[in-house]
């Protein structure tokens, strides 16, 4: 395996595959704006994203809790775009309204493309200790999930800094790495495991800064918003399941156990208690490797593999933080090398946003929950063996 990804092999294709992936949303833009904000269909330049644009809007201008009226949503949002701008549904707490505010300011392509050309920016920097800038850059631009993310108008770069800055931070600066992982509130079912990680490796002061962070933000949005868009919040849950249980045609985009079930024919019952075995395993793997000593950053490809093992709601953009783990457990943070089946595991889930979709749809399998469990696997049997700290400290 590692005969076949040289690096100077991956390095070409990697620049290949960016100038692709740009020329393409390119093409994007170019198709949405000729129509104005909207394509002939109707579907708004950067899809989702005029949710976190537009939303903070409507909070400001009439009330956060028409956020979470679909009717009352859409409505507004055409008003911005266009009469024909396909309906949009917000899913988030409160507390992303607070957070995306700032990106509601300015007009709507100018914001769509500071929230892409942003993400690109913090996922760059954060990469960039270890693969230098260039590499940095190339493997970023290059991924299927951050080109994903892109067309799709998501925030998973943001969520996925969020995630990877406090895991780097960790060891350094503590309550930083609290703050910045207790951010991920907006996000909850990316950040199920996080405490108990927390925890197993005694980390005190991240666990509170997190708690504390979490709080903070709820409260100040109570604070600007009233309860109201809390209860809006809770209320539209029965909503955000039917539309995971009754949409086939976006299991395919999601990465999880849950959907793995449902393309071969389970019931949604089988999906979630089988969901809920895989999540007990993965919480079980991260437990066990976070207790043990060795590089704080072999402990953080563990988490991100667990939770995306966690979690029956995670969506191809949400695999960024994928790239990350594969660094770490290939590159010598880890402290003992990745085998050649981790490194054949780590590529099919890294390219798993442009590969699984496809598959899915030929053979209906999903093929990222297999890898996910089998890396975590590796990952316990292999801290049995010693591992030697990488040189620099474990961060």
């Amino acid at each position: 395996m590692g005969q076949i990804l040289t690096p100077e092999r991956m390095k070409l294709f990697g620049v290949a595959l960016a100038a692709a992936w740009l020329a393409i949303l390119a093409f994007d833009i170019w198709t949405h704006t000729r129509y104005g904000l909207v394509d002939a269909a109707g579907q708004q330049l950067g899809r989702d994203f005029v949710n976190s644009w537009a939303a903070p809007r409507l909070a400001h201008k009439q009330s956060a809790d028409q956020v979470y009226s679909i009717l009352a949503l859409t409505d507004f949002e055409r008003s911005l775009t266009a009469p024909n701008a396909a309906p949009k549904f917000y899913s988030y707490p409160p507390t992303y309204l607070l957070l995306t505010t700032p990106i509601s300011l300015p007009p709507f392509l100018p914001a769509y493309l500071l929230w892409i050309v942003g993400g690109w920016c913090l996922l760059i920097a954060l990469l960039r200790p270890f693969l230098g800038l260039k590499s940095a850059a190339i493997a970023i631009l290059a991924s299927p999930a951050v080109f994903m993310n892109n067309v799709s108008g998501q925030n998973g770069a943001i969520t996925a800094a969020m995630l990877v800055g406090g895991l780097m931070l960790l060891d350094r600066r503590p309550i930083l790495a609290g703050a910045l992982l207790g951010l991920l509130s907006v996000k909850p079912q990316l950040a199920l495991l996080i405490p108990p990680a927390l925890l197993a490796a005694r980390q005190w002061r991240a666990f509170v800064a997190m708690g504390v962070t979490a709080v903070a933000l709820a409260g100040i949005s109570v604070l600007a918003y009233g309860l109201g868009p809390w209860a809006a919040f809770f209320h539209n849950f029965p909503t955000q399941r039917m539309l995971l249980d009754a949409e086939p045609s976006i299991w395919q985009r999601m990465p999880t156990v849950y959907s793995a079930v449902r393309l071969v024919g389970g019931s949604a019952s089988l999906a979630y208690a089988v969901q809920l075995v895989a999540a007990a395993f993965a919480a079980l793997c991260l437990v066990v490797v976070w207790r043990r000593s060795g590089p704080t950053l072999t402990k953080a490809a563990v988490l991100i593999l667990a939770s995306l093992a966690c979690t029956p709601y995670a969506w191809d953009y949400d695999s960024i933080p994928l790239i990350f783990a594969a660094v770490w457990l290939w590159g010598p943070a880890s402290g003992q090398a990745a085998s050649s089946l981790e490194k054949i595991l780590l590529a099919v889930l890294v390219a798993g946003a442009a590969l699984a979709p496809a598959l899915a749809n030929i053979i209906h399998l999903q093929i990222a929950p297999f890898c996910l469990t089998a890396l975590l696997a590796q990952r316990v049997m292999k801290g049995r063996t010693p591992q030697v700290a990488p040189a620099g400290g474990s961060t």
